[in-house]
């Protein structure tokens, strides 16, 4: 592996580590938020169906109520013997309203939330009206049939919007005697449903009339915004919590969608009631109720990530370190491999045995053997002569051993028996601690200097045309010859061979050489 790679792989070391964290984190913030969003989740819906059934309590004691009122209104006895006197025509209709109107109209004063009514006889006939005029859909509750408590609407006249709802009129006897229709104004809602939903602005709220078929719309503040009727289709959802269990349902639309929670409206079967919020209004404080988890785990995460980064990071400059220092290393091995392998020099590396463990090519070529053939042989037994070896083994080591080295010229033998000079050298290698490890034998075959140091002393001494002893050689053996007359004849004369060479008789001076010896 090359350093460039060595730094690839720290760094993905690195980023691995830090998104090892972050995606543990991840994992532990998922296993932590499901659990807990699921049981915001819960929280938050059984507190809007618990406000929705508050609600849905609030229309049906308003819808009690104005049915107890028409009841009340219906069963006062002064009245409604009149109006029995008046099917019997025993009166005349100008002396029944004349007794009866301010007798109502006083129990409507009292009532508070009655905007209108009409009396009706036993045929259907309206006989007295007051407050505001009532829809022709008052005209339909009324009739000889109308022997029940009957409710209808909201509807819609040119004053507002009114609940209406018939009480049958029955006389002492327990006939029917006619008919009261009551237009209930819608305002005393606004209070109980504002007291039961709290405060979110952008709530509707749906009242659903399943005898009519009319779907009413409310504000969070209880205040009518519109009224559907039977023409158009109320929601799934309304015409379902009629008769079935309270639920909530995700609606889509256009803009943002929608959280709707229903219920019916027990006090009055036939009737149910349903809340809508935005959505995000929905999930907001859900969102909020695992928020802090969240923000902690991620702050933790990121907190162990950065702490990893920062201890992982003077580890892995600490590793590149190492790696750089590990190439420069094996460029520095693969150099001296190069310098060692490549020298004209012959180099042989050995144990602390004195036993071949590396040789280079100059030494392979110069004694010729394989590099197999050298690999654990004595240097001594590779290098030298047969007879040579026991000296060789004796003083040589001791010399290397005893000077921290040895080198100087020797005759080395190749693997075909010849026998060369060489200069040689031998030098320990010691460990920290001072321990030789290896020893380093370095030669030369030094066979061509020796000849052509040879031919020069023998250029000197002869001519080189007809190779005869020149004057430098007779000069030499002249001062050699009369070295050793003078010391076997005291008597003789002192000469140098420099003034010999430089005489003129240098024949005489021969022939008394020759004679005296």
């Amino acid at each position: 592996m090359n350093l460039d790679q060595s730094v690839h792989l720290q760094r993905r070391i690195h980023r691995f580590a830090v998104m090892g964290i972050l995606i543990t984190g991840l994992l532990v913030a998922l296993a932590t938020a499901i659990p807990m969003y699921r049981h915001a989740y819960t929280l938050v819906s059984n507190s809007h169906m618990e406000g929705v059934r508050a609600q849905a309590q609030a229309v049906g004691q308003y819808l009690e109520k104005a049915t107890e009122l028409a009841r009340q209104i219906a069963s006062r006895s002064a009245v409604r013997d009149k109006l029995a006197q008046y099917n019997r025509w025993e009166i005349s209709l100008a002396e029944m309203v004349q007794f009866s109107a301010p007798r109502i109209r006083e129990a409507l004063d009292q009532a508070g939330n009655i905007a209108g009514m009409v009396r009706y006889d036993a045929e259907g006939n309206p006989v007295l009206e007051l407050g505001i005029a009532l829809p022709d859909a008052a005209q339909a509750l009324a009739g000889p049939n109308a022997i029940a408590t009957r409710r209808t609407g909201p509807v819609t006249t040119a004053d507002g919007h009114y609940l209406l709802v018939s009480a049958p009129i029955l006389s002492r006897e327990g006939e029917l005697v006619g008919t009261d229709v009551l237009a209930f104004g819608l305002s005393q809602l606004q209070a109980p449903l504002t007291l039961a939903h709290g405060s979110l602005p952008r709530t509707r709220l749906l009242v659903f009339n399943g005898e009519s078929g009319t779907t009413v719309e409310l504000a969070a503040t209880g205040a009518v915004l519109r009224i559907f009727d039977a023409t158009e289709s109320a929601p799934v959802y309304l015409r379902r919590a009629v008769d079935g269990p309270a639920g909530q349902q995700h609606v889509a639309r256009n803009g943002p969608d929608d959280m709707v929670f229903y219920t019916a409206i027990r006090e009055m079967p036939g009737w149910s009631f349903a809340y809508s919020i935005q959505a995000s209004d929905f999930y907001r404080p859900v969102l909020w109720q695992i928020l802090l988890p969240l923000s902690m785990i991620a702050l933790l995460v990121s907190a162990g990530a950065v702490l990893t980064a920062r201890t992982i990071r003077p580890m892995a400059e600490r590793a590149l370190q190492q790696a750089r220092e590990l190439a420069e290393l094996g460029e520095s091995r693969q150099l001296a491999a190069s310098v060692f392998d490549a020298s004209p020099q012959a180099v042989l590396i050995m144990d602390a045995s004195h036993r071949i463990i590396e040789a280079n090519r100059a030494s392979i070529s110069i004694i010729g053997y394989r590099h197999s053939e050298l690999h654990g042989k004595p240097l001594c037994e590779t290098l030298f002569r047969p007879e040579r070896r026991a000296s060789c083994d004796e003083m040589l080591w001791q010399r290397v051993d005893a000077h921290n080295g040895w080198q100087g010229e020797t005759e080395l033998v190749r693997r075909s028996g010849e026998v060369f000079p060489a200069w040689q050298s031998v030098t320990p290698v010691h460990d920290a601690n001072g321990v030789i490890r290896h020893y380093v034998c370095m030669f030369t075959d030094i066979g061509d200097e020796k000849r052509a140091e040879e031919r020069i002393r023998h250029l000197a001494h002869h001519d080189p045309l007809t190779e005869l002893p020149n004057r430098a050689l007779l000069t030499d053996r002249l001062a050699h010859g009369l070295d050793r007359a003078r010391r076997h004849e005291p008597g003789w004369p002192s000469f140098s061979s420099t003034s010999i060479a430089s005489s003129t008789s240098t024949t005489a001076w021969a022939t008394l050489l020759v004679t005296s010896c």
